[in-house]
């Protein structure tokens, strides 16, 4: 009788947790969506920033680089790029316009300490090869689109300026639109930031790189991923063949920066992953890592991949959702995300899974924060989520916090019979 009461007071607690679990999954599916406030940033991505602020000060960087070669340098671009944006949105004279252009800055800085860890690179064109190049540069311009001008924004300016140029003129001389990010590895994504760097150039202080531009582009259409029709993930590093099909985590991110270099083609590439990336097990909007036909294991790059569905490649998926237009998807997006995640606050700053991944959080930070620089984005919706697009999940919620308690319920019925 001991063992049974013992037995059945562990699978209580158990009972209680599952239910616990799944009701604050369900509540975050449900959540509605707080509307944007015109006047400032959403104060939900100010506090994921703020949680990013303190990992960074507190080793999370350095984590996140023992689990892959980019890790710590991505969680400073992103979390530069995010408090960019949160300056573009903070009126120009108040405290949060200058803390959030400082904070970027600070990403900024940690980017670039950041090449002394990859020596391989120094002897690649451009200097460091183009992802290095590519995100240093593109964060340099968007800082300089605050349009401060003090002794920092002209050190800036002038690093932004000559880079630029040794961009351009990697470009120029090479038969391939996709550079090397490592001696003899290539990845079109990482390219795609570099153009859209040139991009931002123009857009800044005038046209100057068209011709290179015009050229990438051309090169880069004859090189498309012949199974889907879109940018590929790998490609070879001497002629740009492509070697491995698009992904889903790498063409979210190509579609954002590529919407800045040419809006026509990027939105014909985004109805392309429109129809080939989404997923939606349990009624949720995910992201596959792989188009529907083909199957594949996680890679560094993507993350876990569990039935199709990409880890990294649905943390970025809002972001090209956002700018070109799908905005109900990006918000089924980001819902299923806090369904998966478990998002908390503590003193101010919010963190997913438990803040054991800060990577993650600047993933998401940037994804939702994203918006183009050099132009608006004619909107083109491609996906519309049902009405009741929860419901799959919440069903399935509610049958297993049924089957879970069900053996106690019926013990106890049982116990009442004479």
């Amino acid at each position: 009788m001991v063992i049974r009461g013992l037995l059945r007071a562990a699978w209580r607690f158990a009972a209680g947790g599952i239910t616990l679990i799944f009701a604050v999954m369900s509540f975050n599916l449900c959540r509605p969506r707080p509307e944007p406030d015109r006047l400032g940033p959403n104060p939900r991505i100010l506090e994921q920033l703020a949680f990013l602020e303190w990992s960074s000060q507190h080793g999370g960087p350095e984590r996140m680089q023992a689990l892959f070669p980019e890790g710590a340098f991505f969680c400073h671009a992103l979390r530069s790029l995010a408090w960019t944006r949160v300056a573009a949105d903070a009126p120009r004279d108040g405290a949060l316009f200058r803390s959030a252009l400082d904070a970027a800055r600070r990403g900024l800085d940690s980017m670039e300490s950041q090449l002394d860890a990859f020596p391989s690179t120094e002897g690649l064109s451009p200097t460091h090869g183009v992802f290095f190049a590519g995100w240093i540069n593109w964060t340099r311009g968007a800082i300089l689109s605050l349009g401060v001008r003090d002794s920092a924004g002209t050190e800036m300016e002038t690093a932004f300026r000559r880079d630029c140029d040794s961009i351009a003129a990697a470009f120029s001389s090479a038969g391939t639109p996709y550079l090397e990010s490592y001696p003899e590895m290539s990845w079109p994504s990482d390219n795609v930031v570099c153009i859209a760097a040139l991009r931002m150039h123009d857009f800044l202080y005038g046209a100057k790189f068209v011709p290179v531009i015009s050229e990438w582009l051309l090169k880069a259409k004859q090189r498309l991923d012949p199974v889907t029709g879109m940018i590929p993930y790998q490609s070879h590093p001497f002629d740009g063949i492509p070697m491995e099909g698009a992904h889903g985590n790498s063409q979210a991110v190509i579609l954002v920066f590529l919407a800045e270099i040419d809006p026509v083609f990027a939105s014909e590439q985004y109805r392309l992953y429109a129809r080939t990336f989404p997923a939606h097990p349990l009624g949720l909007w995910l992201a596959r890592e792989y188009p529907k036909q083909k199957r594949g294991l996680g890679n560094i790059d993507s993350g876990p991949v569990l039935f199709g569905v990409g880890s990294a490649a649905t943390m970025v998926a809002m972001a090209p959702m956002r700018v070109f237009g799908d905005a109900q998807a990006a918000d089924a997006v980001r819902s299923s995300i806090d369904a998966l995640g478990l998002p908390f606050t503590m003193a101010g700053k919010r963190r997913y899974a438990l803040g054991m991944l800060p990577v993650a959080d600047a993933f998401l930070s940037w994804a939702e924060t994203v918006a183009p620089y050099t132009g608006r984005i004619a909107a083109a919706p491609s996906l519309f989520p049902h009405k009741a697009w929860r419901l799959p999940f919440l069903a399935l919620s509610a049958v297993i916090v049924s089957l879970v308690w069900a053996p106690l319920l019926l013990g106890r019925r049982r116990a009442r019979k004479p």
